[in-house]
């Protein structure tokens, strides 16, 4: 089984990037972090508020049944954002959801939510193989 943990998504929700004469205050995909963070909250997962994280963007610390899931979504333009996940557990024994399981769950939240399409998962970025799912067998 191959997790690819990073994706690329289109959003209709508008850029919301608060900028000053020179720079950005507030770097845009807030509101696609908060969407987010509703949605896995929705499944059950203990989701901290929106973390700024400058010119990479937004990230979500997730929690659940002792495990830990961190998130970086990054307004790429008008339309792509690019979502990472790192699962942050520390185990010595098998917990869940695994991965893989909040992969899946992440993805079918993201695919049943109008204000997101054209959804693809990469294992890394070199690896130029786009999947419409994130866990691929072998």
């Amino acid at each position: 089984m191959t997790l690819r943990p990073r994706a690329e998504f289109q959003t209709s929700l508008p850029d919301d990037g608060i900028e000053d004469e020179t720079d950005f205050v507030e770097f845009p995909g807030r509101n696609v972090t908060e969407a987010i963070a509703t949605m896995l909250s929705g499944l059950g997962y203990d989701v901290s508020p929106p973390i700024h994280a400058a010119e990479h963007g937004w990230e979500l610390d997730v929690r659940a049944n002792g495990r830990r899931f961190w998130l970086q979504i990054t307004r790429m333009d008008e339309l792509n954002c690019i979502l990472v996940t790192q699962d942050m557990t520390w185990r010595i024994w098998r917990l869940h959801p695994s991965h893989a399981e909040f992969l899946t769950q992440l993805d079918a939240a993201l695919r049943q939510d109008g204000r997101f399409d054209e959804i693809g998962w990469y294992r890394n970025w070199e690896d130029d193989t786009r999947t419409p799912h994130p866990v691929v067998a072998d």
